[in-house]
């Protein structure tokens, strides 16, 4: 019976047609082996997760807690980043010794000043976040447009920074997020009142984006973000974004279908992770989310922050400090299937990797060698099953 199941699904998914078979149906029947409505974690448990996730990681953030820097503080947060090693190529261009002194230079740390507060922006767009003030690549081989090591993450729109820094050039700011640090073009940046602010960032009434992407006049709204709800009209919801004009932050109201978000976020629950990763299927790779594509932590962050969690976006950092971790490493693969297929959906760990594992052996995971979102069969990869070396619940 799993077989024939499996079988649908990955019909439906490669888009092979199914006869008299709805996404919905087949979707249902592959997690008939799986408690779909069981709660795992409640909201009031997932803040409580939360807390004990930042206290173990230093890639988290509380923007609360900078009333003040000195310039050596900034300095420090700054150079956190050193420059890659030569050779770097930037399409058909070598990166020479020189430009790399530009761009170290562009970082202008000779006029880094005390901040005795520290500025409060929105993020206006989608944006690259970048670990030196600039849009030159810095790829490993001639002519390919893959592994940018100069980009850190994507940052989705309305997120909240501190602006602690500005380039030489007067075209970047240096920001600190709630879940990475580094270079931003200013352009991708407001600053709000405090009114504004809150608004966007504690309003208690606020929807979540529960599909990978939403394309709405100009504006790109990631999975996992989240926005003020104004009110709810016919089959849509009616949310506010902030936007820039005239140097100030405004509010602009858009409309998003139902069925492309939730009030507050999705109950937690094996059924609705494993909804929520079959949306990026066939979404493109990319290293840090460069391009609008997505890497392997960005999946699951994005993923996860639906249900409210706010997992680290560094793969190493998320390895570390989540709990509920299994070491895979003295089991065969026999061993890890079985361990694998009763703690449905869980996290799969090899070295610079992570995976979700929604069952009948199957992974989703943004993967660099098929340049996508995929779905993959773990038996039919011995490899990678054998390269799995811990296993993460995020669970009780």
């Amino acid at each position: 019976m799993m077989k024939i199941i499996l079988f649908i699904i990955i019909s439906l998914l490669t888009g092979c047609v199914v006869q008299n078979n709805s996404k919905e149906d087949d979707i249902n029947k592959f997690l008939d082996n799986i408690k779909s409505d069981e709660v795992i974690l409640s909201r009031e448990e997932i803040a409580i997760y939360n807390e004990n996730i930042a206290n173990k990681t230093d890639t988290l953030y509380d923007l609360n807690t900078y009333d003040k820097l000195s310039k050596d503080e900034i300095k420090n947060i700054i150079n956190r980043y050193s420059m890659p090693v030569i050779p770097k190529y930037d399409g058909n261009k070598a990166i020479s010794l020189v430009m790399t002194y530009e761009i170290e230079d562009n970082k202008n740390l000779l006029e880094t000043d005390d901040l005795t507060t520290i500025p409060r922006g929105l993020v206006v767009n989608r944006s690259n976040l970048r670990s030196y003030p600039t849009n030159i690549h810095f790829f490993d081989k001639l002519n390919t447009h893959e592994f940018d090591r100069l980009q850190e993450t994507e940052v989705p729109l309305n997120t909240p920074c501190l602006v602690i820094h500005e380039s030489k050039d007067r075209l970047w700011y240096f920001i600190i997020t709630p879940y990475y640090t580094g270079w931003i073009e200013k352009k991708n940046v407001g600053f709000p009142r405090e009114e504004d602010y809150r608004h966007f960032i504690e309003n208690e009434n606020y929807i979540t984006i529960t599909v990978d992407v939403i394309k709405k006049d100009g504006h790109i709204l990631d999975m996992g973000s989240s926005f003020p709800l104004l009110e709810e009209r016919n089959g849509d919801f009616i949310i506010e974004i902030p936007i820039v004009l005239k140097n100030k932050i405004e509010r602009k109201k858009i409309s998003i279908p139902k069925n492309k978000a939730t009030k507050k976020h999705l109950s937690y629950t094996p059924e609705n992770v494993i909804k929520e990763a079959l949306q990026y299927l066939k979404t493109p790779y990319s290293w840090g989310g460069l391009d609008y594509g997505i890497d392997c932590s960005g999946l699951i962050r994005n993923i996860y922050k639906v249900f409210g969690f706010n997992l680290p976006r560094n793969t190493f950092s998320a390895s570390t400090s989540l709990e509920k971790s299994i070491d895979l490493s003295n089991m065969d693969n026999r061993e890890k299937l079985l361990l694998f297929e009763e703690h449905i959906p869980c996290l799969l760990y090899k070295e610079g990797h992570v995976m979700l594992y929604i069952g009948l052996d199957h992974i989703i995971h943004a993967s660099s060698k098929e340049k996508e979102v995929t779905l993959t069969d773990l038996k039919t990869i011995e490899e990678t099953l054998t390269d799995i070396k811990k296993m993460i619940m995020i669970a009780k």
